[in-house]
Formats: structure tokens, sequence, C-alpha cells
């Protein structure tokens, strides 16, 4: 863990895997998010540890994705996320469990065995301010997830902004409502922060955010053009670099997420 602001530290994963954090709010602690496996969330935990010894007061969970909540029963401490996070994690989760189980290799299969799905404890629906000492604030942004949130420090100039932002990466668009991630993407920027912890991917700023737009843009109209032209889902799937997609890690994304956005988008 690396502190980044005053009382504000974070974990970054240099694969690209989740970013998670805490808060230091003077009687207690408040962690953002957990990660795939068990394991790796307790290895977080221990690196905030190292630096306080405090209870931690409430957990976090961004959106309800499994690389987000996987690791929850870690935890002891109230467990708060927007109000349509339990149920997506109820309805999904248990069954992608399974098919990870089945299906990952066995070092990561024996990770996953030890997964209990733990679901929120406490919801909100637009915005809720979780403590005075930064004025940590969670808003509600949905467009990757329905149910997606950002973790505001004002005061700080610092946001956690879960999967709203990839850097460097291709995003997941499986869950997307890009509309809505336009809107979100937006209001981030009308946050104001210096300070802009990723989903995944490293630490930016407010310029971040610009090129996220344009991305989600690019996505959108090239993907609407090409079916407008009688393009297949097919075809895209086995030729992703129709769609022009800015330069990023992970391509095999783009082919799943044109299998998941083809029959929504409108032409």
């Amino acid at each position: 863990m690396k502190e980044i602001a005053n009382g504000i530290y974070c974990r970054i994963d240099p694969a690209g895997r989740t970013n998670v954090g805490f808060i230091d709010c003077g009687d207690g602690l408040i962690f953002v998010d957990t990660t795939l496996f068990p394991r790796t969330t307790r290895e977080a935990v221990s690196s905030a540890r190292a630096i306080s010894k405090k209870p931690f007061s409430y957990l976090v969970n961004t959106h309800y994705h499994s690389d987000h909540t996987f690791g929850n029963q870690e935890f002891s401490c109230p467990i708060v996320a927007h109000r349509l996070c339990s149920s997506l994690m109820r309805n999904r989760l248990p069954e992608e469990l399974r098919t990870r189980i089945e299906t990952f290799p066995k070092e990561s299969k024996s990770r996953l065995e030890e997964v209990k799905l733990t679901y929120p404890s406490q919801d909100f629906d637009e915005e809720i301010t979780l403590d005075d000492t930064h004025n940590t604030t969670l808003v509600h942004m949905g467009g990757h997830t329905p149910d997606s949130l950002v973790v505001a420090l004002p005061d700080e100039g610092v946001i956690f902004a879960g999967d709203l932002l990839f850097v460097g990466y291709h995003p997941f668009l499986i869950d997307a409502e890009i509309e809505s991630w336009l809107t979100g993407l937006e209001k981030l920027k009308g946050l104001k922060a210096q300070i802009i912890i990723p989903g995944h991917g490293f630490l930016t700023d407010t310029n971040e955010i610009e090129n996220m737009i344009s991305y989600l843009r690019i996505f959108r109209d090239n993907l609407a053009k090409l079916k407008r032209e009688g393009y297949s889902k097919e075809e895209l799937v086995t030729r992703p670099e129709m769609l022009s997609l800015p330069s990023r890690l992970r391509e095999e994304r783009i082919a799943i997420n044109i299998q998941a956005m083809y029959d929504r988008t409108v032409i």
C-alpha cells in the first residue's frame, strides 16, 4: 500500500487486476473493494495492517463484479454498496463462481474454492457520506454496471473510480450501458479530483477521463456504423480491429465486448 494523499492509501496492481485501497478516518478505516481471490484480498489487508491496526469501519464494493467482491468474506465490518449490488451478486455470482471453478486452471481453481459469497449489508440510492474526517462520499454513477459507484474524497482531491475508469487496458463492456457510462464520466469530471485511482490500471488524473469518454464513443459509433453496413456479430468478433479502437492492453476483450454489445446496439 502506498500513501497517495493524507490518510489515503492504495495498492495498484501492476498486471491490471483490481486496485484496492483504504482511507484512515481517525477512529477506523474504510477499505475500498476486494479482489477475485480471498488469498490476494488477505494480502492486501495485511499490507493495510502494516500501516494501521485501527479497525475496519466499512468495506465498500464499487460494483458487484467478482473481481471486486469475491474477497468480501475477509471482512467482518459492514459492507456498503449501491442498492442494486446485492441483488446483482445474488442473481449472477453463484453461477459464475461454479463456472470459474470448473474451467479455471488448477491453481486458480483451488483459490476460488475458498470463496464464500458475502453480500453487502448496507446500501444507498444516489449518495451517502461515511465519515467526517475526509468527507468520504459514495456517489452512484452506473454505466459500467447498473450499481457502479465512485468513492469521492473532495477534501483531499482524490477519487476511487472503480471500473468507471480503465487506464491503459481495454474495459469490460459486458454489463455496460454506454450512454449512462458517458453521463457518469461527465459527472466524474465535475468532482474535480487531482488524483484518481481507477479500478484497473495506474494512478491518473482527469485527463484520463477524456480518454475513456473518447474510447466509449468510438466503440459505440463504430459498432453502430459497421452494423448498419451489414457486418454480422460473428464477422466482427473475428475481426475486432475493424472497430479502430485506441491501442490498449488486453485486446482479447474487444471481441468479448462486441459479443456483448452487438445486439444492443441501435443503428
